[in-house]
């Protein structure tokens, strides 16, 4: 099986055309997010897998005079700034059946600089512990 998506490729169940996504995504430098899902009578026909950082979070303005806490200990929200970039990059996965899947459409194209092999242990999606590790800060 190729490493690279293409337009036309089947997998025999949802969850082997995600777990493929997935590490195609790992090997290129990105993480992915659940897109939108097309489902008919429970039966899942399409569903998408996009860059996390597609579309935009609208920025979040809050009322300094709702902080919390009371006296010296008000406590501020954190201003965290979006990651998303717009980036257009995605898969979409459709089925006639519900068994197998066909890659429908495949976008690569990303707007924004993928993490390089040196940095690849910092992606949300490859931050694991092991038990071992686990249990030492627990």
């Amino acid at each position: 099986m190729s490493v690279k998506p293409e337009e036309g490729m089947l997998f025999t169940s949802l969850e082997e055309a995600e777990a493929f996504y997935y590490e195609y995504a790992k090997q290129s430098g990105f993480t992915v997010r659940k897109g939108s899902v097309y489902e008919v009578s429970g039966v899942i026909k399409g569903r998408h897998f996009v860059c996390s950082k597609e579309g935009n979070k609208p920025f979040k303005k809050y009322d300094s005079s709702s902080v919390s806490g009371k006296g010296k200990n008000k406590v501020k929200p954190r201003k965290k700034y979006s990651t998303r970039t717009g980036c257009l990059a995605h898969i979409v996965y459709t089925s006639r059946d519900g068994l197998s899947y066909k890659v429908h459409k495949f976008v690569e194209g990303h707007n924004h600089y993928l993490v390089g092999q040196e940095d690849m242990h910092f992606l949300r999606s490859n931050r694991h512990l092991t038990r071992v590790q686990e249990s030492q800060i627990y």
